[in-house]
C-alpha cells in the first residue's frame, strides 16, 4: 500500500482467471487506495470464501471465464447471501455472455467500480447541494420532445434532409443497385 493510501473500508472479492490486464489494474488501484481485494480463480473458491462469513462489500465476477453451470453462480450467491452485491464488469464479450440471463447482479464498468473504491461517487454526491444555480437559456421556450425528434435534420425522413421527397430510392431501384454491385464484384473476382 502506498504512503498516500487511505483505508476505504471496502472489500472486494474478484473472480477471474488472471488473464485480463484491465481487471488486474483495477484491483491493484483499489488496493493502493485502501480497499481490501482478494482474488480467486473460480466460482468454487469464491463460494468457499463466502461461506466463511467474511462477506466482501462487492463480489466482482468475470463471467467470460465461466461455463454454463458456473454462470448460475451470479444468481446463487445473492440467493444465499442477500446482502451481497454481485457485479459483472462490462468488458469485451461480457454483455453477450449474460444476454438474456436474469439474476440479482448489476453490470458496471471497471471505471465505475474503481470510482466507488476511491470514494469518487460519494464525493461527487456530497458536492451536490440544494442551492444549485439554475440557468435559464435566453428566455426561449423549450421545444417539446416529440417536435424536437420530428425536426431533427439528421433523421433520414426529416423534411430538411430530403426536402422534395422526390429523390427517395424505391425498393426496386435499391435492388437494381445491389444487383449491379454484385455483378461488378463477380467480374472483379474472375480476373
Amino acid at each position: 500500500m502506498s504512503a498516500h493510501a487511505t483505508q476505504t473500508g471496502l472489500s472486494y472479492l474478484i473472480v477471474f482467471d488472471g488473464h485480463d490486464d484491465a481487471i488486474c489494474s483495477a484491483g491493484e488501484l483499489m488496493m493502493n487506495h485502501g480497499s481490501q481485494v482478494q482474488w480467486v480463480p473460480d466460482v468454487y473458491s469464491a463460494m468457499a470464501q463466502l461461506c466463511t462469513g467474511n462477506l466482501p462489500s462487492r463480489l466482482i465476477v468475470d463471467v467470460r471465464i465461466l461455463d454454463e453451470s458456473e454462470l448460475a453462480f451470479i444468481n446463487l450467491a445473492p440467493r444465499y447471501f442477500p446482502e451481497l452485491k454481485v457485479t459483472v464488469p462490462t468488458l469485451d464479450g461480457t454483455l453477450s455472455r449474460i444476454n438474456g440471463f436474469k439474476g440479482r447482479y448489476e453490470t458496471l464498468s471497471l471505471t465505475d467500480i474503481t470510482d466507488e473504491a476511491l470514494g469518487i461517487r460519494a464525493a461527487v454526491a456530497d458536492e451536490i447541494t440544494d442551492e444549485a444555480e439554475v440557468v435559464e437559456w435566453g428566455g426561449e421556450e423549450a421545444v417539446a420532445t416529440d417536435e424536437a425528434i420530428e425536426d431533427n435534420p439528421m433523421r433520414p425522413d426529416s423534411p430538411r434532409m430530403n426536402p422534395s421527397n422526390d429523390s427517395a430510392i424505391t425498393p426496386e431501384e435499391m435492388d437494381a443497385l445491389l444487383a449491379d454491385d454484385a455483378d461488378a464484384s463477380e467480374r472483379g473476382a474472375d480476373r
